[in-house]
C-alpha cells in the first residue's frame, strides 16, 4: 500500500491515524500487540514475485520492506516512527530514553537541525529535512548496534497513544485553559468587580499562555502553539499553601510529570531546591472542569484550615 498521495495536506487528528496506512499489510485495524525480536526472511520463490528492488539490500530503514531482527526495525515502531515522522513533519528516529538519544546527538548529529521531545516511554528525535540522507542513516545504524531500538510492546503502546493524542490535547488544553481562567480570577480583589467563586487571598498570581497580554501573538494557526498548554503554575501567597496543596487535592496526583491523562499537581521546590517554594505546577489531564475546579476549591480551603491551625499553634506556644 503506496503512502497517502495528499498525507501533507492532512490534518493532525488525521496524520495521528493514517500516516502509517501505507506500512499496513495485515488485515488487522489496530496492529496487533507483537514481541517478536526475529523475523523469517523471504524465500526466493517470494522475492522473484516481488516487484523489482523490493527486497534490494539498500531498502530505506525508515520504510523497511521487510522486518530482520529487533535491533534493525520491527513493525510497530516503524508505524510509530511514521505517524511521527508525518505530525512533526520530518524524519523521525525513537530512543528508548533520554541518554540513548542524548548518546546519538552527541556522536552523529548537529544539534541546530535537530528536535528532541520527551513521552512517556520514549525520546524523539526530529531530523530536518536537509540533513544528509547518510547522516540520517548513520543515526539509524547507530541506534542499531548500540542497542538503543525501543521494544515492540513499547513501540505498540506509543502508536496506540498517537492515535488519540489530538483528542487528549483538545480536552487537556481547554480544561487547562478554564481552570487557569477561574484560579485568576481568585488573584483579584472582590473591590474592583471580580466574582470570585472561591477561596480569594490563597493565589497570588497563575502564570498561562492565555493570560498573557501577547496572546494572539502566540495561539493560532501557523503560529507558536495553535491551542495552548494543558499545563501552567501559579504562586500562592504563603508557602504553607503551596507545601499542602498537592496532598489535599483528591482529584489531582501529587507527582512531578506532564502531559499525562490524570491531572497532576507539585510544588515545584520538591523537584528543584532552586525555585520558589511558593511556586505549584498543574499538569492537567481528561477530568471534567466542574470536578477539577470543586477539587481544588476543597483544596485551598483545606490549606487555609492547616495555616490557621498552625497559626494557633504558634500563638499557644508564644503564650506558654
Amino acid at each position: 500500500m503506496a503512502p497517502y498521495a495528499q498525507a501533507d495536506r492532512l490534518g493532525f487528528a488525521t496524520k495521528t491515524l493514517h500516516a502509517d496506512h501505507h506500512l499496513l499489510i495485515r488485515p488487522e485495524v489496530a496492529p496487533s500487540i507483537s514481541v517478536a525480536t526475529t523475523f523469517r526472511h523471504p524465500s526466493p520463490a517470494e522475492v522473484a514475485a516481488a516487484p523489482p528492488g523490493h527486497y534490494d539490500a539498500k531498502c530505506d530503514p525508515f520504510e523497511p520492506s521487510r522486518d530482520i531482527y529487533l535491533r534493525y526495525t520491527q513493525p510497530t515502531l516503524t508505524q510509530a516512527e511514521a505517524v511521527l515522522s508525518s505530525v512533526i513533519g520530518q524524519p523521525t528516529i525513537v530512543f528508548p530514553n533520554g541518554l540513548a538519544a542524548t548518546c546519538a546527538i552527541l556522536l552523529h548529529v548537529i544539534p541546530d537541525v535537530i528536535a528532541i521531545t520527551g513521552e512517556d516511554r520514549v525520546q524523539v528525535i526530529g531530523v530536518d529535512d536537509e540533513y544528509p540522507t547518510d547522516k540520517k542513516l548513520l543515526l539509524f545504524h547507530n541506534r542499531t548496534y548500540t542497542v538503543s531500538t525501543e521494544g515492540s510492546l513499547e513501540s505498540w503502546l506509543l502508536l496506540r497513544s498517537l492515535r488519540t493524542l489530538s483528542v487528549r490535547i483538545t480536552r487537556q488544553v481547554q480544561t487547562a485553559t478554564k481552570l487557569a481562567h477561574w484560579l485568576n480570577i481568585l488573584t483579584s480583589d472582590p473591590k474592583d468587580g471580580n466574582q470570585a467563586d472561591g477561596p480569594i487571598w490563597v493565589i497570588q498570581k497563575v502564570w498561562h499562555v492565555s493570560l498573557q497580554d501577547n496572546v494572539d501573538e502566540l495561539i493560532g494557526a501557523g503560529k507558536q502553539m495553535s491551542m495552548g498548554t494543558a499545563t501552567f503554575a501559579f504562586l500562592t501567597t504563603k508557602e504553607i499553601y503551596a507545601l499542602h496543596l498537592g496532598n489535599e487535592l483528591d482529584l489531582f496526583q501529587n507527582a512531578t510529570s506532564l502531559g499525562g491523562v490524570e491531572s497532576l499537581v507539585k510544588q515545584r521546590l520538591l523537584a528543584d531546591e532552586n525555585e520558589d517554594p511558593h511556586l505549584v505546577r498543574f499538569s492537567i489531564g481528561l477530568e471534567d472542569f466542574e470536578d477539577l475546579k470543586a477539587d481544588v476549591i476543597r483544596g485551598l480551603n483545606k490549606v487555609l484550615e492547616i495555616e490557621k491551625a498552625e497559626r494557633a499553634s504558634n500563638l499557644t506556644a508564644d503564650l506558654a
